[in-house]
């Protein structure tokens, strides 16, 4: 598959992020020093009950738990689906990632990416 999505990029049928379904995703990582539920906590404080990022109206709140990871999930108004993991990577270093999904556009890729790593940034 991997060499599937290089060579659509390579003949420009695909730009890079963008699914096979024409829509883009994002993904930013911070490591933050902690246990993965500290971590996943300093997320839900923050940000559990937020009504909207950057303006789009969150639905569908689910979070969900792993062997290795937390799960905080929501829907936006505008289609797009985001995810927050948490998972532990050391004694006392958790990766946190931010996955942004059904993106329409590139701009739109681009845009999110800096949101993201600005608000996980903070934490």
């Amino acid at each position: 598959q991997n060499v599937t999505v290089a060579y659509e990029q390579h003949i420009g049928r695909r730009a890079p992020g963008q699914n096979n379904d024409g829509t883009f995703e994002v993904s930013v990582t911070k490591t933050i020093a902690g246990t993965k539920e500290d971590v996943f906590a300093l997320w839900q404080e923050a940000h559990g009950e937020a009504q909207d990022f950057k303006g789009e109206a969150i639905t569908n709140v689910r979070t969900s738990v792993t062997p290795v990871r937390l799960y905080w999930r929501c829907d936006l108004a505008d289609g797009s689906s985001f995810a927050i993991a948490a998972e532990q990577k050391a004694s006392s270093k958790v990766m946190l990632a931010a996955t942004h999904t059904k993106l329409k556009s590139e701009a739109d890729k681009e845009k999110w990416r800096q949101y993201w790593k600005e608000l996980i940034s903070k934490l």
